[in-house]
């Protein structure tokens, strides 16, 4: 018996009487496969700073079928991994699924924010006399954070 592909159709049975004669008759075959992945649920967390470490909590992954159907899937890797420091250069999760000898990969955006600038929210004290102990106890510092642009 050969193996169902995409684009077996029928099923064709065949009976021989002994005089040589045959008879066939044809049997309608619906084969599903897979024509995709797609991300059913979102990560919980889309927006990451610079150096925050990619959380795959709350996604789903669905493997999508001929007829519309879909199920979800567990074996999924993905790059970045869960788990991994992000860059500025991040700026998707790439999933992918392997069935077959045939990968499907889809992508889910994440924004990256990083430093755009420093502002000093509260001064410290500035003037000392020499051999004075440097005291930054009252300085605080603000990060300005701006979205990377992809």
């Amino acid at each position: 018996l050969s193996a169902v592909t995409r684009d077996t159709t029928k099923l064709t049975v065949t009976h021989t009487k002994p005089n040589g004669e045959q008879y066939s008759t044809d049997i309608p075959l619906k084969v599903k496969y897979i024509v995709g992945i797609a991300v059913s649920h979102r990560p919980s967390k889309l927006t990451y700073k610079v150096g925050e470490k990619l959380s795959l909590a709350g996604t789903k992954i669905s493997v999508v079928y001929n007829d519309t159907s879909n199920e979800f899937i567990e074996d999924y890797v993905t790059t970045p991994v869960a788990g991994e420091v992000l860059s500025q250069d991040n700026s998707n999760i790439v999933f992918s699924y392997l069935k077959n000898g045939q990968t499907y990969t889809v992508s889910q955006a994440i924004n990256i924010k990083v430093v755009e600038s420093l502002s000093i929210t509260n001064i410290p004290k500035l003037s000392y006399y020499e051999g004075e102990r440097l005291d930054l106890t009252d300085l605080a510092v603000q990060a300005n954070l701006t979205m990377v642009a992809v």
